[in-house]
């Protein structure tokens, strides 16, 4: 699989694009590289991200560098059994458990659970989160939740999401592959998704 999408944002302005690239066919995982250009407390700002998941699309890594007025960069790394490093500067945090990774700079990773996982119609998920807030780079876990609802026109999906982060619930529109079409208020996919 070789993709590449692009979002813009519907709250303020900004575009996110993203590649992924997945060679699950030899035993590999999926590899997403994308940036954002957005606005973080009014100053331009472009956030450089790579997540690496594996053939199940399980989180294992998430790379991030932010460059404007606030600038930094922050590592996750989980091993096999889903303890995660986090190196952010200096620090160094250590995390147990599975995780997804989530940030509000890119729909792109709620993708990572629809797709781990055949959702059936009405089937609620809760979704465990180490989520990277920006420009801070803070890191906190959290828990998410999916319900897929029906599908929707033209072989796409609805499902619902709730964040206890930002205590926000929304219907998330996927199309057939999971990847996000339209996440209200946030976000739009405003080209056809192509392959690379």
């Amino acid at each position: 699989m070789r993709r590449q999408l692009l979002w813009t944002r519907l709250d303020q302005h900004g575009l996110d694009h993203c590649r992924v690239s997945s060679n699950a066919d030899r035993g590999g995982g999926t590899r997403v590289q994308g940036t954002m250009l957005t606005l973080c407390d009014g100053d331009p700002t472009t956030v450089s991200y790579e997540i690496r998941a594996d053939r199940e699309w399980r989180t294992r890594s998430l790379d991030l560098t932010v460059h404007g007025a606030h600038t930094g960069r922050l590592s996750l790394v989980a091993d096999d059994p889903g303890d995660w490093v986090v190196e952010a500067g200096d620090a160094e945090v250590e995390l147990d458990g599975p995780f997804d990774v989530d940030t509000p700079f890119t729909p792109i990773t709620n993708t990572l659970p629809i797709r781990r996982r055949d959702f059936d119609v009405g089937e609620t998920v809760e979704v465990p989160v180490v989520y990277v807030s920006l420009p801070d780079l803070a890191v906190s876990v959290a828990d998410q939740r999916y319900t897929r609802f029906t599908a929707h026109e033209d072989d796409a999906d609805v499902y619902r999401y709730e964040d206890e982060v930002s205590d926000l619930a929304t219907e998330i529109v996927v199309d057939e592959e999971g990847f996000v079409l339209a996440y209200p208020q946030l976000f739009d996919r405003v080209v056809k998704m192509s392959s690379a």
